[in-house]
């Protein structure tokens, strides 16, 4: 039981520097950033975070190291068939961003009452802290 509980505790302490991620929309046209134009119906909690990041190489990510995926909204409205588009090498730091990019949810309609399935986003993770990430 006092396993159990440090366990709980330890995790429950990392995910608390956590932050959530950066997440833009890409114009189609010209493949730029742009802002997202929808609030998201549901986004990954930091226990979430947590575990999904814990995945990530401690000894080959280091603070400031940024991994991004590009990801697709798919028919659940969920960001689906992501591709890395960057990470450290040998982190890790791109799979677990695209692991964690499925807990984001669109709304049914953004704010123009376009449905945002299909659409391309890339989400970014920044290594912040031990364990933290924005």
């Amino acid at each position: 039981m006092r396993i159990c509980t440090a366990v709980l505790v330890a995790v429950v302490t990392l995910a608390a520097s956590a932050a959530h991620a950066g997440v833009v929309a890409v114009d189609p046209a010209t493949k730029a950033d742009r802002p997202v134009n929808w609030r998201w119906a549901a986004k990954p909690d930091a226990f979430k975070m947590a575990l999904i990041m814990s995945t990530v190489s401690r000894h080959d990510a280091h603070v400031g190291d940024v991994g991004r995926v590009e990801c697709v909204i798919g028919e659940l409205r969920r960001p689906v068939d992501c591709r890395t588009l960057s990470e450290p090498p040998g982190s890790r730091l791109a799979a677990a961003t695209a692991r964690l990019a499925y807990y984001y949810k669109a709304p049914a309609r953004d704010e123009d009452g376009k449905s945002p399935v299909g659409r391309t986003v890339r989400v970014s993770f920044t290594l912040t802290a031990p364990g933290g990430f924005e």
